[in-house]
């Protein structure tokens, strides 16, 4: 699901809170309890954390078009000291440098922007010094996005006498211009470096506006480096741009791409990656396509591959694109399940093994039918019954209560299964929390977020009524200036994209102000869609927001239905599951639907986790069994199946009427049983007191 973050520069600049964007989806595939407020931090360390696999194949980028110079330098103002003498006397930092990767004092380099740290001049070269700490270099930020995105680093090197380094990376970053999220180029090892200079060549793609690269030596000894320059290549052929894979079919796919100006056709390369080597493997090479997409077969269902794709014109080929990951399962298969109608406390669901799946998503939907035209209830949770993810009783109130939260979970013990609670905690007083401190300080959602429900009815117009409460709490901007106030909350609708296949917001209003008492707020939304999700978050100050009696309405006509999930099954273990039938469920047609699921282990695959596509939606033919009761007065109505019971033991007049106004029996003994017609909703009248009952 698409992540649209909500304020990107927190980190960096001002604490100031507006909202902007929510997203609903997922950021981890487990529930993580324990987590407090502690602040993220952003990137300190003199080696970048790198995830993206380097291309299969070291080419000459020149074979591929002409050089254009970006950056060089010789280090002639590294002027004291000499290789084997460093001059540790000098302090190339910048004492009020604002990044640790902007730290080097304009007046040593030939452009002004470099980092690093254990630097120092040795006679008209540099020396990282890492005998006692890490140390690095990194260039300026680079324009580096021009022509295929791919940039050329090259520099001399070598040790001390006698001395050899190994393992040296040599790694990229897009910052965004130092924002607090950057996209991690490729990540080298740099051969080994000997004490006679030696000139090393790496190639770094996907690069952008903002890039720096950095050079990591490891080890207890010194380095000495000298005319880096960096390049990107005007291309004879432009580089094809890469898009996603689509119509997986387990054993098949279609490879897709923009089409290049130009191109006469295009070649196609298939990796396959190799754990125990650690890179790419080829698999087949020059597939032949004619036109931008390509449909490969002969794959085996489960397995990650890789696809690149080069632009031919003429007797020039165009570098070859970046790698783009396939990494996908199947759909499971639900078997039936049909027990002939019987009464049921529960049935079990099974599905066909998916290859390379580790874990399962399952549903569990009732269909509810509005009996005439108007209000329809589509969520009614009051929060009574809320558990901690492990199922045990919640212990934090109002006044007694830690700062700990689950960043990722589902709510436990709802009528409606498959809330999401990001940053958030259950009540023992029976309402829900989310602690809008890591919005404000680590960028992060603090809300509780719906399952897809259909909010197409009435033209998309949704009714929230909630009850609310917000914790009163400060925080002080970069400027020392306090800001205090109660935590606000925001009200997100999103709407499933079939052109990203992603929910992707669509409407967002804020609520009145939230007092640190409980209110009730109505919210009027009127983008609704046939697959939505509604989220309430905390906003605007670092403090708790609590949630209660969430209440989603639209208008019906009668006969409109809504598949509401009453069951969902998160990460599922195996292959079949058992599934409850409460009472509630009587008289309901039962549909579900199962996806599988598996966790990246393979690089360049920025996904927390993949899910296949869902198993089509089919329905579970059996029964809720057990006994819906409902007093009325003295008396008790009870429906176990298709058997209604009613004890009155002061004799009053019973009636039972279907909604048509038909009777179906009366009389005034202590115990009425009659075995209902049809399925349906019944009236059912003792003495002057009225109730209905769905069978």
């Amino acid at each position: 699901m698409k992540h649209l973050f909500l304020c990107a520069a927190l980190a960096a600049a001002s604490l100031t809170a507006s909202a902007q964007t929510f997203t609903a989806g997922l950021k981890a595939p487990f529930a993580t309890a324990a987590k407090s407020r502690t602040a993220t931090m952003g990137a300190q360390a003199s080696s970048l954390l790198h995830k993206a696999p380097a291309q299969p194949q070291r080419v000459n980028a020149l074979d591929y078009g002409t050089k254009v110079t970006v950056l060089t330098e010789d280090f002639a103002k590294f002027e004291t000291g000499s290789v084997g003498n460093p001059d540790e006397t000098v302090s190339l930092i910048n004492p009020n440098y604002k990044y640790p990767w902007i730290n080097i004092l304009d007046e040593y380099t030939q452009t002004p922007g470099w980092g690093g740290f254990n630097l120092f001049p040795a006679g008209g070269t540099a020396c990282i010094d890492t005998r006692k700490d890490y140390g690095h270099i990194n260039t300026p930020m680079l324009n580096l996005a021009q022509y295929d995105r791919v940039a050329v680093l090259t520099f001399k090197a070598r040790t001390d006498d006698g001395k050899t380094v190994d393992n040296m990376a040599v790694e990229g970053a897009e910052t965004y211009n130092m924002s607090p999220t950057w996209s991690f180029l490729e990540s080298h090892v740099c051969p080994t470096i000997t004490d006679e200079w030696q000139t090393f060549e790496f190639q770094f793609t996907q690069c952008g506006e903002y890039t720096l690269l950095n050079i990591v030596p490891t080890g207890e000894e010194t380095v000495y480096l000298d005319d880096i320059e960096v390049y990107v290549i005007d291309p004879y052929v432009a580089m094809p741009l890469t898009k996603p894979y689509t119509n997986y079919q387990g054993t098949s796919f279609d490879a897709n791409w923009q089409p290049v100006e130009g191109a006469e056709y295009y070649l196609v390369n298939l990796y396959t990656y190799s754990s125990l080597l650690g890179e790419t493997e080829l698999y087949r090479s020059d597939l032949r396509a004619e036109t931008n997409q390509l449909h490969i077969d002969g794959v085996n269902s489960g397995e990650t591959y890789y696809y690149t794709v080069r632009a031919v014109k003429g007797e020039h080929q165009s570098l070859e694109s970046v790698l783009e990951p396939v990494f996908d399962l199947e759909a499971p298969v639900l078997n039936p399940v049909d027990s002939q109608g019987e009464e049921l406390e529960a049935y079990n669901a099974t599905w066909n093994p998916v290859p390379s799946a580790q874990n399962y998503n399952y549903w569990a939907y009732s269909r509810r039918v509005a009996e005439a035209d108007g209000e329809f209830t589509v969520t009614d949770e009051n929060f009574d019954r809320l558990k901690l993810a492990d199922g045990s009783d919640p212990t934090y109130t109002m006044e007694e209560h830690d700062f700990n939260v689950y960043g990722n979970t589902y709510l436990n013990g709802l009528n409606q299964a498959g809330w999401n609670g990001q940053n958030y905690m259950a009540y023992a007083e029976g309402f829900a929390c989310v602690d809008a401190y890591h919005y404000l300080y680590n960028g992060e959602q603090a809300g509780i977020i719906s399952p897809e429900l259909d909010l197409s009815k009435d033209g998309g117009k949704v009714s929230l009524s909630v009850k609310l409460c917000g914790e009163v709490a400060a925080y002080w901007d970069v400027n020392g200036d306090k800001h205090e106030g109660s935590v606000q909350c925001a009200v997100a609708l999103f709407n499933f994209s079939e052109e990203t296949g992603e929910f992707e917001q669509a409407e967002l209003v804020y609520t009145d102000e939230v007092q640190p008492d409980w209110q009730t707020f109505n919210v009027q939304l009127t983008k609704g869609a046939a697959r939505s999700k509604l989220g309430i978050f905390g906003v605007r100050y670092p403090g708790n927001l609590y949630i209660d009696d969430v209440r989603i309405t639209q208008r019906y006509k009668a006969g409109e239905s809504l598949l509401d999930p009453y069951h969902y099954a998160f990460m599922h273990t195996g292959a079949s599951i058992e599934v409850p039938l409460p009472n509630s469920l009587a008289g309901r047609d039962l549909y579900h639907k199962v996806s599988a699921v598996k966790v990246p282990n393979v690089p360049g695959v920025n996904v927390s986790y993949k899910e296949s596509a869902f198993s089509p939606l089919e329905q579970v033919h059996v029964k809720a069994s057990g006994i819906t009761a409902a007093p009325v007065g003295a008396a008790t109505v009870q429906l176990q199946g298709g058997r209604l019971t009613v004890s009155n033991p002061e004799g009053a007049e019973v009636a039972v009427y279907s909604t048509d106004g038909r009777l179906v029996v009366s009389g005034s003994q202590a115990q009425t049983a009659v075995r209902l017609p049809a399925r349906g909703v019944y009236l059912v009248k003792v003495g002057n007191r009225l109730t209905r009952i769905a069978y």
